[in-house]
């Protein structure tokens, strides 16, 4: 069997940084202690490797002792690890955002219920009736309205929780 040269199964766009920090080493030159590049042999699925090397003496010339580790797995999950944390601060936007609109929400009818009750302490019993009525169904207008939208949140963090069954 013949063997091939290593370099041929360094991933093409990685091939000019990995000789490069090896030449580098040999001279004696700063090259990064631990670094990774990927490998592909064939058809088979690209792996990534990380390579630490020592340049020691060898019948009287410089040589290269490689340590190759493969990294595949540790790479995708990292790769995982930080899919989730980004799906996780859009989660946390989007939360953010959602209580901003709801507040602001709120306070509309808290507004409306607070002038009208204040009015109608103010005024009391003076005040014509069809006003105070009218101020009256503006406050049940105003609660139903947040009751509404607190029914909505709740629907919402049912349907988060996985608690909510259709029927």
């Amino acid at each position: 069997a013949k063997s091939r040269p290593f370099t041929e199964f360094i991933y093409p766009d990685d091939r000019a940084m990995v000789l490069d920090n090896h030449l580098r080493r040999m001279r004696g030159e700063a090259v990064p202690e631990h670094y990774q590049f990927r490998v592909q042999h064939g058809d088979s699925p690209v792996r990534w490797l990380e390579i630490s090397g020592v340049v020691f003496e060898w019948q009287g010339a410089p040589a290269t002792l490689n340590f190759l580790s493969d990294v595949t797995l540790k790479r995708q999950a990292e790769q995982d690890m930080l899919k989730a944390l980004a799906h996780e601060r859009e989660l946390s936007e989007l939360k953010s955002r959602f209580v901003a609109v709801a507040s602001h929400e709120f306070r509309t009818p808290l507004a409306a219920i607070l002038s009208s009750v204040e009015l109608l302490d103010a005024y009391g019993p003076d005040f014509p009736a069809g006003e105070r009525r009218e101020l009256l169904e503006q406050i049940k207008t105003a609660v139903a309205r947040m009751s509404g939208m607190v029914e909505q949140v709740l629907l919402g963090s049912r349907l988060e929780l996985g608690t909510f069954r259709f029927e």
